[in-house]
């Protein structure tokens, strides 16, 4: 990651070390991470069409266990209780 240049204080026209820089740099570092590298990974995009929901939650109904519902879907854990639960992208 590209950290922004250090600004420069209205006072002095340089940056100092003090907290007051350090915490203002810090909140623009962290908005500047968020917009170019953070935005773009968070999103409710569904990684499986419909067919394929619910082609999963046939399967965890009649029973089959979530290992052998993610070999024939690779997915996170996460996205398969996402999926099983309604919850997130797959309501």
């Amino acid at each position: 990651m590209n950290l922004p240049p250090l600004p420069q204080t209205r006072h002095t026209g340089t940056f100092g070390y003090n907290g007051d820089d350090m915490q203002a740099y810090g909140e623009l570092c962290i908005a500047d991470y968020k917009r170019q590298k953070a935005a773009p990974l968070i999103g409710t995009r569904k990684l499986f069409n419909d067919a394929q929901i619910s082609e999963i939650r046939r399967m965890y109904w009649a029973g089959a266990k979530a290992k052998d519902i993610r070999a024939v879907f690779p997915m996170a854990e996460a996205s398969f209780y996402n999926i099983v639960m309604n919850r997130g992208a797959y309501k």
